[in-house]
């Protein structure tokens, strides 16, 4: 996918920049972001009649430091370009239901697995902050 592209599916750019600081968070706690797979390559009850892969993600919310929202995206094997293999896709949190456009939770996921993997450096929003601690002297 490009940044075009990106933006195209989330209707504009606040998803894509929240999606990049919650991948930060990640990165900058563990050092991983973690997007699991359904092991069967066919998911029972969907509407097509070709190979779907079924991904889900864990991603904090950034008000309750307690709360998971689980978003769950399926993804068609057997397409060519992104419009046509994203088949749909949910997020448990409140904006996750929505039919246009997407939380910044399943943008996180979309942005990582069709962008933002394929980069040769991706840094966490601010991070050269991480770098500047004072410390003083006993």
């Amino acid at each position: 996918m490009t940044m075009s592209d990106l933006i195209l599916f989330a209707l504009g750019i606040y998803q894509i920049k929240q999606a990049r600081s919650y991948f930060g968070e990640y990165i900058r706690r563990n050092g991983s972001f973690v997007v699991e797979l359904y092991s069967e390559t066919m998911v029972p009850g969907t509407l097509s009649s070709h190979e779907s892969i079924l991904i889900r993600g864990r991603i904090k919310s950034r008000h309750h430091s307690n709360k998971i929202y689980y978003t769950y995206i399926l993804i068609s094997a057997r397409q060519d370009n992104w419009e046509n293999s994203i088949e749909g896709y949910y997020c448990s949190c409140i904006c996750g239901i929505r039919t246009v456009g997407c939380c910044a939770h399943v943008m996180t996921i979309v942005w990582y697995l069709g962008w933002a993997r394929h980069q040769n450096n991706v840094v966490a929003p601010a991070s050269f902050l991480d770098d500047i601690l004072i410390r003083e002297e006993e």
